[in-house]
């Protein structure tokens, strides 16, 4: 199946792709954990969180702003817990950014700085990073591109259905233009009709 096959498919039902974001970023919090620079013992937790990430995930756009609660709620507890990474941390970025895209922009941002900080803070309370190190500081610069992408859809969605609305809105002036062009040249060969019927 050819690239432009493969993304037709998917747009064709939105339940697709979200099945596919899901497993992408199941894919993605799999490698986290498999290549975090501590060594250490992966269980039930891991597997959970992974399970529960894509059923999250595959449900994002029905209840995307309950959703994140419960990934944020997730991930904050699995670090405090475990003191370890989980998988749950990207569908919380998939699931921040599907918010986001629904909420104006200052609501955005403003949703989006109270889960950076919950991450960060809950990354500071488990682990041994500096208040700036950049081990801390990769989760608030994750959240900010996910907010950033969302605004970004945002913004790129509303052009596009302001174009649209502005073609429609030719498309019609033309239309009744044209109607009044025809109807005025009906009006004129009537009336010639009938100055050459009088004559």
């Amino acid at each position: 199946m050819s690239p432009d096959a493969a993304f037709a498919w998917l747009r064709a039902d939105p339940r697709r792709a979200d099945v596919a974001i899901a497993a992408v970023t199941l894919g993605m919090g799999t490698l986290l954990i498999l290549g975090a620079p501590d060594r250490f013992d992966t269980g039930w937790p891991e597997v959970a969180a992974g399970i529960g990430a894509f059923v999250l995930l595959v449900f994002r756009r029905r209840w995307p702003l309950a959703l994140l609660g419960i990934a944020v709620t997730w991930t904050v507890v699995h670090v405090a817990a475990l003191e370890r990474p989980t998988p749950m941390i990207f569908a919380t970025l998939v699931l921040l950014a599907t918010a986001c895209g629904r909420l104006d922009r200052w609501p955005a941002i403003g949703l989006g700085i109270a889960v950076a900080l919950a991450l960060y803070v809950a990354g500071l309370m488990t682990t041994d990073y500096e208040l700036g190190d950049a081990r801390a500081v990769i989760g608030v610069a994750w959240t900010a591109g996910a907010v950033g992408i969302a605004d970004a859809a945002r913004s790129w969605r509303r052009y596009k259905e302001s174009s649209e609305a502005q073609i429609r809105s030719a498309v019609l002036a033309a239309d009744a233009q044209a109607r009044q062009q025809v109807s005025e040249e009906r009006l004129e060969i009537a009336r010639e009709l009938h100055d050459l019927l009088a004559h």
